[in-house]
């Protein structure tokens, strides 16, 4: 529709890949897309999540508000077995998500994965130690 906005996608394969169709579909405060399934990057070229790539992709959907979550996953039609996802990254608006994954999804077990941005997990211990060096004095 009219209202629809551009989400920009960008998915990162590690050290295995598939050739199954890839599903995605966002989730926030506000709305949730369809699912979409990522055939053709943004420079319309056929979508081939194989080992190592780096593939970019313009989706068209409502406007979900923040993003709150994303559920990702595959078909399981390829011959390949696992699918070594490193990371998501999603951008609309000016708003900047990126989800770390760095595991696979098996073509017979988990074919699908919901992942929270890195923005909304809680932060590590942010502690700062300091570190003294205590040297020792001849003084004496």
């Amino acid at each position: 529709s009219m209202l629809d906005i551009n989400y920009k996608v960008i998915i990162d394969t590690g050290v295995s890949g598939i050739n199954s169709n890839v599903i995605l579909c966002i989730y926030g405060d506000e709305n949730i897309t369809k699912n979409f399934a990522l055939k053709t990057t943004k420079d319309g070229t056929q979508a081939k999540f194989i080992k190592d790539s780096h593939l970019e992709f313009d989706l068209k959907a409502v406007d979900v508000g923040k993003i709150k979550k994303i559920n990702i996953g595959h078909d399981g039609k390829g011959n390949e077995q696992q699918w070594f996802l490193k990371f998501i990254k999603i951008e609309k608006q000016n708003e900047h998500y990126t989800f770390k994954v760095n595991q696979c999804l098996s073509a017979t077990q988990q074919n699908f994965m919901d992942l929270i941005p890195e923005e909304l997990l809680p932060k590590k211990d942010q502690a700062i130690y300091k570190i003294t060096v205590v040297t020792s004095s001849n003084d004496d």
